[in-house]
């Protein structure tokens, strides 16, 4: 038979509303497929065969299939494994379900895809030498081994949407039996051991279906009798009603039975994490939770799929509790090159949207916060701060093509293992924080015109990076005086000085703000400011914190580096180059100016390139003086060796509770009771027994306890 693994794709070329009741819940479903080969994307593009030196053989394949049912994605791919140089070719539709093309003399596996509605399959002929002009024929017929799935939940029940049907007279849908199971997105890839990931494929299920097999979303598979060098895999993403509970779950048929895969219950690992709103989201309705699993295969390509789940109705609360159970083998026992990477993202307010295609505008979730990327890996998950590295809701992973052989594929930078942790080590919610900027900025020369583009990435602590910055602005100086960089276009080189704030953040009820100023000059050979990375605190038990009982307790870490940006006009792409930088550190009771040095020795062993740079780690031992709450600012002081600088305010950075004014002191005092009721530091009331509240220090029957 043949064997299954995961994968995922963002790019989708085909697409098809599945909607089996025809009642229209969400414009989210969707069909898609996409193939990725070595270092190289077709999507649907002809693409022009280089072989010079190759005599080439014309390849003709007639495909039998009902059009009405099925469509084939123009064509039929050739793999030809010992052409390093170019391994993939390609017979184009050209008509009456008829495929041709040219290749060079050799040894192919020939790949037929036909797609349905919910149905794939697989036409593989393996080994296939081609030395002269070659005609076949092939039969959607001969796909006849069946490949399903079977996703159970953590209580071993199989997870099915809800029954209905539309009811013809009165026009209205009716529902027959309910569920919990409000949506599902389904994966299918086909991976080829030794050589990649080869194509994805994938379809949203949306609310009720209208049949009974139906319900548990079989995206299955059909495919002839081939080898186990294709695996065939699957990955689920499965939201309930609550929108805080979801599982994702991971399928290969290597470990087929009878043709049906089937998760074990017991494989399920409980992730939880809880995200705060934002003052600017907290007085707005409306909420959102997204789910990104990435694929990566043995050369280190990723395919990606996701789900969104919108609510536009009041908030419960601050806070966010999110639970994710995730069913990944201990390994990939069979190609053991496969890795799961889930990314979850929230929203909390909304705003208009452009559609790129046809310029309308409509409402939808924009305050986006990704959540800290997690690695699945030998079973255990990890906490990966990839810090800028990560951008859009839907987790992106940013790449420069030129540190990846110019590949057009998404790719996992070689992380870095100093901001990487277990869950048991994070210590707080997500965006309860003030985030550093991990500004970006790419200054170049192109066709005699200077080109200028700025991102800011709001990093946190434990990586989150956020897309909440509501009320943010720019200030921007060119040659000294002010300019509107909506409309300036200069026409010299010249120096910049622009300052960012972002003041969309509230930590312990204090007001925060990140406030990031950069300085470059064009005239330089080096135009690109400083900028620092990630910055993370933890304490002597090695979590990820920026809270601490005593200043002996508390370390704190970063990246920075000069990022020289290089544009190169025949790549259409560029690079930064990493350089040493001058580092300046200072800390400063919260929301005043009495600024103190703070000393950072650089860790050379840490330092990592192509995405991080020379890496930074201090005590914050001797920290003195008292600050609101504990509270203290921090601000840093980036110069390079051509005189450009960057200065980051971040606001509040981390709290001492020995040096608070105000906080457990007075919280003592007032709250005193006999009562044992529970407040947190700020003073606020938390419900519910010592015991089911998060890690953290509170206040019971007035005395302190570090829980």
């Amino acid at each position: 038979m043949c064997a299954l693994s995961l994968g995922s794709n963002s790019m989708a070329q085909e697409t098809k509303i599945y909607n089996p009741s025809g009642k229209q819940l969400t414009n989210r479903s969707f069909r898609s497929s996409h193939k990725s080969v070595d270092n190289i994307i077709f999507d649907n593009a002809k693409k022009a065969i280089n072989s010079e030196d190759n005599e080439l053989f014309t390849v003709t394949i007639n495909l039998e299939y009902d059009p009405e049912l099925f469509w084939d994605n123009d064509g039929v791919s050739l793999i030809n494994y010992d052409n390093e140089t170019n391994p993939f070719f390609y017979c184009w539709d050209i008509g009456d379900g008829i495929c041709q093309g040219e290749v060079p003399t050799g040894t192919y596996d020939i790949i037929a895809t036909f797609r349905g509605s919910t149905t794939d399959y697989y036409v593989i002929k393996e080994q296939v030498d081609i030395d002269s002009d070659l005609s076949l024929t092939i039969n959607i017929n001969e796909a006849d081994n069946l490949i399903t799935t079977n996703n159970f939940d953590p209580d071993g029940n199989l997870l099915k949407h809800g029954l209905g049907h539309w009811d013809e007279v009165t026009g209205e849908w009716i529902t027959d039996e309910e569920s919990e199971i409000i949506a599902t997105a389904v994966l299918n890839l086909l991976y080829i051991k030794d050589f990649g990931t080869f194509e994805t494929t994938g379809c949203d299920f949306i609310g009720e279906m209208d049949t009974e097999e139906m319900r548990t979303c079989p995206l299955n598979i059909y495919v002839n009798d081939v080898s186990n060098h294709f695996v065939f895999a699957q990955s689920r993403i499965t939201f309930t009603n609550d929108a805080s509970k979801s599982y994702c779950s991971w399928f290969s048929t290597d470990d087929v039975n009878n043709g049906i895969r089937e998760n074990n219950a017991n494989n399920y690992i409980q992730y939880e994490s809880s995200y705060l709103f934002t003052p600017y989201g907290l007085t707005q309705d409306g909420y959102g939770k997204e789910i990104t699993l990435w694929n990566f295969d043995k050369k280190n390509r990723a395919s990606q799929f996701s789900y969104a789940d919108l609510h536009y109705e009041p908030k419960q609360g601050e806070v966010f509790h999110n639970e994710i159970w995730v069913n990944v083998p201990d390994a990939d026992p069979y190609c053991n090159e496969i890795k799961l990477f889930l990314n979850e993202s929230y929203a909390d307010y909304d705003g208009l949207v452009t559609n790129n295609w046809s310029g309308e505008e409509y409402t939808d979730m924009i305050g986006w916060t990704i959540g800290m990327p997690v690695l699945f890996q030998d079973g255990e998950p990890i906490i990966i701060n990839m810090g800028h590295h990560r951008f859009s809701n839907g987790g992106f992973i940013q790449l420069n093509n030129l540190y990846n052989n110019n590949s057009m594929n998404n790719q996992l930078l070689p992380y870095p293992e100093p901001y990487s942790y277990t869950i048991e080590k994070i210590q707080g919610f997500i965006n309860d924080n003030c985030p550093i900027n991990a500004l970006k900025i790419q200054t170049y020369e192109n066709n005699d015109q200077m080109k200028l583009d700025i991102t800011n990435y709001f990093v946190g602590r434990f990586g989150e990076t956020r897309w909440c910055n509501e009320g943010t602005t720019a200030i921007t100086k060119f040659n000294g005086t002010e300019v509107d960089m909506e409309s300036f276009t200069p026409d010299n080189k010249g120096t910049y000085e622009i300052t960012v704030t972002n003041p969309n953040i509230e930590v312990d009820g204090l007001p925060g703000h990140n406030t990031t100023t950069v300085y470059f000059d064009q005239n330089q050979e080096d135009m690109t400011p400083p900028s620092i990375e990630m910055l993370h605190f933890k304490n002597g038990n090695g979590e990820i914190t920026d809270r601490f009982a005593t200043n002996a307790d508390g370390i704190i870490e970063f990246y920075a580096s000069d990022f020289d940006y290089h544009y190169y006009p025949d790549m259409w792409n560029g690079l930064f180059e990493v350089k040493p930088v001058e580092i300046h550190v200072e800390y400063a009771p919260y929301n005043t100016d009495n600024w103190t040095e703070l000393t950072v020795e650089e860790v050379p062993e840490l330092f990592q390139e192509p995405g991080w740079g020379y890496f930074y780690r201090g005590s914050l031992a001797g920290v003195t003086g008292q600050a609101e709450k504990g509270w203290f600012d921090l601000k840093f002081r980036l110069e390079d060796a051509a005189g450009n600088w960057q200065e980051q305010v971040v606001s509040p950075a981390f709290r001492i509770d020995d040096l608070a004014i105000t906080g457990i002191n007075e919280i003592t005092q007032a709250r005193h009771n006999d009562d044992n009721t529970i407040y947190n530091i700020a003073g606020q009331r938390m419900n519910g027994d010592i015991n089911s509240l998060p890690r953290g220090i509170y206040i019971v029957g007035g005395k302190k306890i570090v829980k």
